[in-house]
């Protein structure tokens, strides 16, 4: 009895897998689906390339590229990235520009994030700041919130309470920076962020009597990396983001 209870056990849990899993059968593309993908998105990025600037691409970005495709099948974004590589790739007067990293850059990003690297390609840098909060009767800083920047989260991201988990990311990845105690000279654009409606919130819940806000101010830019991967893997003229938050910071 006991075996054959745990048998019956094995066989839901092996039915509920089957059933989370069913999804993927759609979403996973065979090579005839990228194809016809590929081709047609290709040919609309080179249709104003004369043919004899048309050439070869290469394989250590194709090949990756398309095996990368098949994972994406419902993430427009991130298939006109690669679709955009591929293109470049096969145009003599951009090929230059092209590396084959990337490819792996693509395979860890977001949409989201794809979305911050098109406001910060348009714009010079973001004003960011670390938010803390302290005590006059008690040592150090406790932590509200760090990477806050009021443009970039009200872009047109989904994730907005991750958005200092994307700019690690993209820090990781080399694509962006944030330079050690630099920040932009604006006299009023740190001033907008402390008067932001969530930060009063904050003020006003949490912050009582001998407790005040303090901000440090930094910034977010493109690394020279950032900005030729943006040139290399996003259409600008046809980008699919949507409409992009942007600020000219002097």
């Amino acid at each position: 009895p006991a075996a054959k209870e745990l048998g019956q056990g094995l066989g839901l849990v092996a039915k509920t897998i089957n059933l989370a899993l069913k999804p993927f059968e759609l979403t996973v593309w065979g090579f005839d689906q990228i194809e016809e993908y590929i081709k047609k998105k290709i040919t609309q990025k080179l249709e104003k390339v004369e043919t004899d600037k048309i050439i070869n691409p290469d394989p250590s970005i194709v090949g990756p590229s398309l095996d990368a495709l098949r994972y994406l099948g419902n993430n427009e974004d991130l298939k006109e990235l690669f679709a955009t590589l591929i293109a470049n790739s096969m145009n003599i007067d951009k090929v230059s520009t092209v590396h084959p990293s990337y490819v792996d850059i693509i395979k860890n990003i977001t949409s989201d994030e794809a979305k911050l690297l098109v406001s910060l390609y348009l714009a010079t840098a973001f004003p960011l700041v670390d938010i803390y909060f302290t005590k006059n009767d008690q040592e150090g800083e406790h932590v509200f919130n760090r990477n806050y920047s009021p443009v970039l989260k009200n872009s047109n991201i989904v994730g907005k309470d991750f958005l200092s988990t994307y700019i690690d990311n993209l820090c990781r990845l080399g694509l962006t920076e944030i330079p050690s105690g630099l920040q932009l000279v604006k006299k009023d654009i740190y001033d907008e962020i402390i008067n932001y409606p969530e930060v009063k919130e904050f003020e006003s819940g949490f912050i009582k009597g001998n407790s005040k806000i303090v901000l440090k101010k930094k910034l977010i830019r493109l690394t020279d990396y950032g900005s030729n991967f943006c040139r290399s893997c996003i259409d600008f003229e046809n980008t699919p983001f949507g409409k992009v938050e942007v600020v000219v910071n002097k």
